[in-house]
């Protein structure tokens, strides 16, 4: 059998549509071997279970809902409980790292509100994940701003065009579709 959910470590249990949503059931294979709180190894104990909602890229057009059991556990030696870490998962955001991936994709391409019916959550989710994204790349990008710019005209086509270029280094920057002040503001 196929498994839907395709998520490294995740095994899905169930899985179902009700026609405006697709519900996953599934549990993380990966459990801990250490206290996450004070870092004693093999001095756990499984203490229940903990269903938590997190949301995913859509399947076959329909939202998805991710229903992990969490396994908690308690550690002999400091008495703390904790969750089980899981993979792929964004505990910030309740969602997966793929689905995040699906948000910047496609909220660089479609509307915000449109990629939120489509993940089937908030419009304010999508657009700050989106922006977290966009943050990063700001911060990477690094425009060249030459330290003399040459602005002339040329025909091009049988229309006048607005030409800047780079007067130190002796290269074309841009070629404006007319030379109205409008388009060189």
């Amino acid at each position: 059998m196929t498994d839907i959910l395709d998520l490294p470590g995740w095994k899905a249990t169930s899985s179902r549509s009700d026609g405006s949503q697709y519900p996953i059931e599934a549990d993380y294979l990966v459990h801990p071997s250490a206290c996450l709180k004070c870092g004693s190894i093999g001095h756990l104990y499984k203490h229940g279970t903990k269903k938590t909602i997190y949301t995913d890229s859509p399947i076959r057009g329909l939202p998805v809902r991710l229903v992990a059991n969490v396994q908690r556990y308690r550690c002999r030696d400091c008495g703390e409980t904790f969750l089980q870490p899981l993979g792929a998962v964004l505990d910030d955001r309740r969602m997966t790292r793929r689905c995040a991936e699906y948000i910047t994709d496609q909220g660089m391409r479609d509307t915000f509100s449109r990629v939120a019916e489509h993940i089937g959550c908030d419009e304010k989710t999508v657009r700050n994940v989106a922006s977290s994204a966009v943050a990063l790349v700001a911060d990477e990008f690094r425009p060249y701003v030459p330290e003399s710019l040459g602005i002339d005209e040329t025909q091009l086509s049988g229309v006048m065009r607005l030409v800047l270029t780079d007067v130190d280094r002796r290269l074309p920057v841009d070629i404006l579709p007319n030379r109205e002040p409008a388009s060189l503001a």
